[in-house]
């Protein structure tokens, strides 16, 4: 069975309804600086990764939200998930912020 592909409107408005990892992540990174997620479904690694970045999710986190997250911040409105923000980096410079 061949997959459908589905259209996602990279803005800074992402609806995660039906979206794997990969896709939400996609949209993400297509956002550049700053991106709210409607109806998260316990995607995993969201924002893993990724640098100088503000995401704010409204729904459920997955396994390792904003993992390794570089300079970045989640803000969570639900429940962030399992081992969020697991090896987040820091520096005089930057710091990674969950909250």
């Amino acid at each position: 069975m061949i997959a459908k592909k589905r259209k996602v409107y990279y803005n800074m408005k992402i609806n995660a309804d039906n979206l794997s990892f990969k896709e939400l992540n996609t949209a993400i990174r297509k956002a550049k600086d700053k991106c709210e997620i409607q109806n998260t479904i316990g995607q995993r690694f969201i924002a893993a990764g990724m640098s100088d970045i503000t995401v704010t999710v409204n729904g459920v986190g997955g396994n390792a939200l904003g993992a390794y997250l570089n300079g970045g911040k989640i803000i969570v409105n639900g429940n962030a998930g399992y081992r969020a923000g697991i090896h987040t980096k820091a520096d005089k410079e930057k710091m990674s912020v969950i909250w």
